[in-house]
């Protein structure tokens, strides 16, 4: 029997089909407008395949206006490069990427991004 990701995204081994979705890793970027304001842009960092797991999407109000929202845990191979700072684009829907967990020794990364959608 194969070991898998259980129910709270962690492991013991994980079998490489479950790694099955394509994502698309960006990173932030400063650009300088000609006046000097700086904007924060993301730019392409490579694309992984990844194992998803959705969260209980919750509804909150900020700034006075409603808004939608899911965590969401990608697991993917390990990587050294991916920060807290970074955007995960999946099937067209970006993600705020809010933590980064090393699972074994350099084996897999379990990504925690959050999607927030405002609502009308």
């Amino acid at each position: 029997m194969r070991n898998q990701i259980d129910h709270t995204g962690l492991y013991s081994k994980i079998d490489s089909g479950m790694l099955d979705r394509p994502i698309t890793f960006y990173s932030p970027s400063i650009a300088r407008s000609v006046t000097g304001h700086a904007d924060i842009t993301f730019v392409s960092a490579g694309t992984d395949f990844a194992y998803r797991v959705d969260g209980v999407p919750s509804e909150d109000e900020k700034n006075y206006q409603e808004t939608s929202s899911a965590y969401v845990t990608f697991t993917v191979r390990y990587r050294s490069d991916v920060k807290p700072s970074w955007q995960i684009d999946d099937n067209g829907i970006r993600y705020d990427v809010e933590g980064v967990q090393e699972v074994g020794r350099r084996l897999y990364l379990n990504i925690r991004t959050l999607y927030t959608e405002p609502r009308s």
